[in-house]
């Protein structure tokens, strides 16, 4: 059956092949567990069913994420998994599973992936469960947009049995979590990072990052693996055009301005329009004299060893 699936999402993926390269690269995006009070949950869905009525009350931001539910006793609730990025994305399939819990905590009502149109899923045998998982793609119109519920939990939270925390994790059939995109043949992406909802706990929060590079820290040369906006809030320069990882491009190396020796990081060098040499710890003796026999390929107007 999951053949079908996948062949019915390339055809999809045929009809979307104007889609802008943007908006089908969905690295770096995650997956909220989103808890919406407003909804409860009861045997007689909404009109427009459980999925469009979360429109009534949409995630604002990142940061107003709910992924705690308390509760004294039992509590009808509604809960979403929302797929997010730094952008807007369209996108024609998804999958996720749970990790391991306590599953008396929550008594599964209704549940389902909350299609744009239509689609098909393939889940495990004791899904929603602990340690299942399910996969599902569009027959119709795909996602597009951004923070948007891509699956629907409705049911009952109980108190007698936590706290405890439903952990999003890989569908076990797939070892995966993640979308896929609407091209032909379709690309698949992981989430980078997977919330969780939690039962009178505090749940996991993600929010969507974007790419993470090289930052490094001008005062006491430290190396980080950060997000831009990570990066610039502890005060670092974010290197995204490094790729060598750390600490190299950080630490103080030989940097040749002309005839003069400096003592820098990468990027100061790379600022003075120096060549950089990251095997090189000292200026004495002077080696820009001449040619550092141990200097590597040019890129940028930089030598380096790493790039």
């Amino acid at each position: 059956m999951l053949r079908r699936l996948i062949i019915g999402v390339v055809l999809v993926g045929a009809a979307m092949a104007s889609a802008g390269a943007e908006s089908t690269d969905l690295e770096w995006g995650v997956f909220i567990a989103h808890y919406v009070p407003e909804l409860g949950f009861s045997s007689d869905p909404p009109p427009e069913g459980w999925c469009e009525a979360y429109w009534s009350y949409p995630l604002g931001s990142c940061e107003d994420q709910n992924n705690r539910i308390d509760v004294t006793g039992w509590l009808p609730c509604s809960w979403y998994v929302l797929a997010a990025w730094e952008e807007e994305k369209e996108w024609c399939g998804g999958e996720f599973g749970f990790g391991n819990y306590d599953a008396r905590v929550f008594a599964f009502g209704e549940y389902g992936a909350c299609y744009p149109e239509a689609g098909l899923e393939n889940s495990t045998g004791n899904w929603p469960g602990p340690n299942e998982g399910t996969i599902f793609l569009v027959s119709g119109s795909p996602w597009a947009g951004n923070f948007l519920p891509i699956y629907y939990f409705g049911g009952y939270a109980y108190s007698d049995f936590g706290p405890e925390v439903i952990t999003l994790d890989v569908n076990p059939t797939t070892g995966s979590a993640g979308t896929r995109n609407c091209l032909q043949p379709p690309e698949s992406w992981e989430a980078i990072e997977l919330g969780g909802l939690g039962i009178n706990a505090d749940g996991i929060l993600v929010c969507p990052e974007g790419p993470r590079a090289v930052c490094c820290d001008t005062l006491t040369y430290d190396c980080y693996i950060l997000s831009q906006g990570d990066c610039e809030a502890i005060g670092g320069r974010w290197l995204p055009m490094w790729s060598g990882g750390c600490p190299v491009p950080c630490e103080p190396h030989v940097c040749c301005v002309g005839p003069d020796c400096y003592l820098v990081p990468w990027i100061q060098c790379h600022e003075m329009y120096g060549v950089w040499d990251s095997l090189l710890d000292s200026c004495e003796p002077n080696p820009c004299g001449s040619p550092s026999p141990t200097q590597g390929a040019t890129w940028g107007g930089i030598k380096s060893h790493y790039r």
